[in-house]
């Protein structure tokens, strides 16, 4: 038979309170300040890049084993561990949690058997299971932070960019989120998409309020762009990744003359003062350095082989120095790559075909993706910023209409 609890005293996290009476209570103080402790350093995790964000993921995921090893029957913290594995890159500790906690399902509340549902689609990649799970726990608890685990779902792997961002504008300071970046970066890039580009602009105002050294200057670059207020957004940019964003943004929203007015009085400018592979070889392409983009690109698959953009990147490098028998041997070896997203290899395999010329075979890799939602709209943020596309598939109906292909006027 299922638990119901009331959640004792103890736990008074403000970040926990739209939610946790829905979960078993812990067993003691020490159990708390565990899972408290996890939090904190998934939190911190979620801020940072690079090998420190894995490290941090794992160090959460130990926490909030210890909390549940205080008692068998406090789950909470195990379906955490199950977020903090899953970013830490433990996939073996993950089956192994999520097959514990199947064997032991009647015991858990109907919330946490919500989250272990939806943890288990994830892992079977059943969009529409992980959704359905979801909508069962945020109908639990209506208006809490969870919405914007629904909303992910719902607009990231679902393509239902209109309904995430609804669930996102329920939730703002809710929780959790009050202390997230994350939740503005989703919701402004689901605003993108949608053409929302002058709400977009609002939102990463209040983000810069909340959070002003978790600001990604490209956030407020791609919307300005979008708009074509070019003079705003240069005067943001600073690194090669802004400039490289702004002109990808400028060519995607049809600001051509703009975008290679920028490449011609400004890219030359620039100091390359943050490096980054991929927008460093952006920026030398667009230069005619494409001498140095293709070594830089090389020198960063040597060590990242799995990088599927840098390879879909070095194929238009190639093709700009003439050498078509290279690049239609650098995008095979695309399909090769190894990863544990197919769909990340499909998406590199388009934009290699996109600019190898071959429209309907780019197309046909891209149905079955727009078909199924998630895909779709990760494939439109790369485009987004992956530089122009190429006249003759910008120009090609079948690709116009399958991905509505310019984006959206601001609406």
């Amino acid at each position: 038979m299922m638990r119901t609890h009331v959640v004792p005293g103890v736990v008074v996290d403000p970040r926990l309170a739209s939610w946790v009476a829905a979960t078993g209570p812990p067993p003691s103080y020490e159990a708390y300040q565990l899972f408290a402790q996890g939090f904190d350093a998934y939190s911190g995790a979620r801020f940072f890049g690079g090998p420190s964000e894995r490290t941090g993921f794992l160090t959460a995921a130990d926490y909030f084993r210890q909390a549940a090893a205080l008692n068998s029957t406090y789950a909470l913290p195990l379906l955490w561990e199950v977020y903090a594995r899953s970013h830490g890159g433990d996939r073996d500790g993950v089956a192994s949690i999520l097959d514990d906690l199947t064997s032991r399902r009647d015991a858990l509340t109907r919330w946490e058997q919500n989250l272990l549902d939806a943890h288990l689609a994830r892992r079977e990649d059943d969009r529409l299971k992980q959704y359905a799970a979801l909508s069962r726990l945020v109908a639990m608890r209506p208006g809490s932070e969870w919405n914007i685990e629904l909303a992910q779902v719902a607009g990231s792997a679902l393509g239902r960019l209109e309904e995430a961002v609804t669930l996102l504008e329920g939730v703002t300071d809710q929780g959790w989120l009050a202390v997230w970046p994350q939740y503005w970066w989703l919701l402004t890039e689901f605003r993108h998409m949608l053409g929302q580009y002058q709400r977009e602009l609002q939102d990463v105002g209040t983000w810069r309020v909340r959070f002003p050294e978790y600001v990604w200057v490209a956030a407020e670059i791609a919307p300005l762009a979008a708009l074509g207020r070019v003079e705003e957004a240069l005067g943001l940019a600073q690194a090669p990744a802004d400039f490289a964003i702004l002109v990808s943004e400028l060519f995607a929203h049809g600001y051509h003359e703009a975008a290679q007015g920028v490449i011609t009085k400004h890219l030359p400018r620039v100091d390359f003062i943050d490096p980054s592979p991929f927008y460093d070889a952006q920026l030398l392409l667009w230069t005619g350095r494409l001498a140095e983009a293709e070594s830089l690109l090389r020198s960063s698959l040597e060590e990242r082989p799995y990088l599927w953009e840098d390879w879909a990147l070095l194929v238009k490098v190639i093709l700009a120095k003439g050498d078509r028998e290279e690049a239609v041997r650098i995008a095979n070896q695309v399909v090769e790559l190894e990863t544990t997203a197919p769909g990340l290899k499909a998406v590199g395999r388009v934009l290699t075909l996109m600019h190898l010329g071959d429209r309907a075979g780019a197309v046909t890799l891209l149905r079955p993706m727009f078909a199924g939602g998630g895909w779709s709209v990760y494939f439109l943020r790369v485009i987004h910023r992956f530089g122009p596309v190429p006249q003759s598939m910008a120009d090609y109906a079948p690709f116009r209409e399958l991905v509505g292909w310019p984006p959206p006027a601001p609406n």
